[in-house]
């Protein structure tokens, strides 16, 4: 009935009226197209940001299963998406890593925000220092996966052994000289 008395109510109303509503309708449907468009151009602003950083930016569902991933993960570990969606984070992370790897992801799963170091293998299994940062995805007060990055230290790494080395060095040349007392 209701849809009746709506459509005799209509029929009832006088042209202004209807052109006013008209009007309405095409101010309404004008901010809806702005709305729209700040929408799609937002996104793009994101895509572009998340696509071009080099840092790997991906997530994980509750069975570490990789669920997103950027680009940057073919750039660092030369794998296409295809081959890492679906697949456990847990296929290139070397086994004597493993054990911490799966406490930190449970740690992050209890709600924990991590940032750490671990060692991925690459496509073709050369190993990785990494520093990851994961958080938590909580939808509806409900734990459903991780979001987090990665990014590359091997050079760093192997920055900080050379300076170590270099320290051990300087102090074994200032030990064996001789004191001038």
């Amino acid at each position: 009935m209701e849809g009746a008395e709506n459509i005799m109510s209509e029929e009832h109303k006088s042209k202004a009226e209807l052109l006013q509503e008209l009007d309405v309708l095409r101010l309404r449907i004008s901010k809806l197209e702005q709305v729209e468009q700040a929408l799609r151009e937002s996104e793009n602003k994101y895509r572009d940001l998340i696509e071009e950083m080099t840092d790997v930016i991906y997530t994980l569902d509750t069975e570490g299963n990789v669920t997103s991933v950027n680009k940057a993960g073919k750039a660092m570990f030369g794998r296409e998406p295809e081959e890492v969606l679906d697949k456990s984070f847990t296929k290139w992370i070397p086994q004597e890593h493993l054990p911490d790897a799966m406490a930190a992801f449970k740690r992050i799963l209890g709600g924990e925000k991590i940032t750490a170091e671990t060692v991925m293998l690459d496509k073709n299994g050369k190993p990785h220092n990494v520093e990851f940062s994961s958080t938590a995805i909580i939808k509806d007060g409900k734990v459903v996966g991780t979001r987090g990055t990665i990014r590359d230290i091997t050079e760093r790494k192997k920055m900080e052994e050379a300076l170590r080395e270099s320290q051990r060095w300087q102090r074994a040349i200032l030990n064996s000289i001789p004191d001038m007392a």
